[in-house]
């Protein structure tokens, strides 16, 4: 899937059973998760660093909740979008669409939405409307006349042949313990600090260096 995110920009997500790969074309990192660990290890080939989570880790510290869709959101809708199924749900001006794969593993639904920080849903999630406050985040955009956000958006859905190769974590880079020094680059590190600050994770993960 090709997506746009509210918080981190372009990104392009590939799904199968057995692994989880994020590309972020905007800040320029990648985030990979395999089984049967499901280790989340997001790692940035320009500067050569990485960063490892345990899942659990990876999921308490998004600010991620287990769950289901409320059940005041009504199903109004169906459509495919390549090769998804996606059901579109809504309540109020709020929408929600996603999309069920029965041979997705659970691990994959609870990383990618904690990756997107949204409650854990057993579905991939293909968009999300809010028109909750969202000024202070840079890639999002606005439905016409409305104060509704667009906070993720997939722009396109295709089915891919799978590769061993594209789920391969890169060896020799330096580990950091930080989301900072992974998620940008070190030229562009002071100013996307407060990126970081607005996300919750600058305790966890590290406060600001020089």
């Amino acid at each position: 899937m090709r997506q746009n995110q509210f918080q981190r920009g372009e990104q392009i997500v590939y799904i199968c059973p057995k692994a989880l790969k994020i590309i972020n074309k905007t800040q320029d990192y990648k985030v990979v998760a395999k089984a049967p660990k499901w280790e989340v290890i997001a790692f940035r080939d320009d500067d050569k660093v990485q960063c490892r989570m345990s899942m659990s880790e990876f999921i308490s510290h998004s600010g991620s909740r287990s769950g289901r869709l409320p059940e005041s959101f009504k199903l109004v809708g169906e459509r495919q979008m390549g090769p998804l199924k996606v059901k579109e749900y809504r309540q109020g001006a709020d929408e929600v669409w996603l999309a069920d794969e029965s041979k997705i593993p659970q691990p994959v639904y609870d990383i990618f939405s904690a990756y997107n920080k949204c409650g854990r849903l057993s579905s991939i999630i293909v968009k999300v409307v809010s028109e909750e406050e969202a000024e202070s985040v840079k890639w999002c955009t606005r439905q016409p006349g409305t104060k509704s956000v667009v906070m993720i958006e997939t722009k396109q859905a295709e089915m891919v042949p799978y590769k061993e190769s594209d789920y391969q974590i890169p060896t020799g880079y330096r580990e950091v313990f930080s989301w900072e020094k992974f998620m940008v680059s070190s030229k562009s590190r002071d100013s996307a600090y407060e990126i970081f600050s607005e996300m919750g994770l600058g305790e966890k993960f590290g406060k600001r260096g020089k």
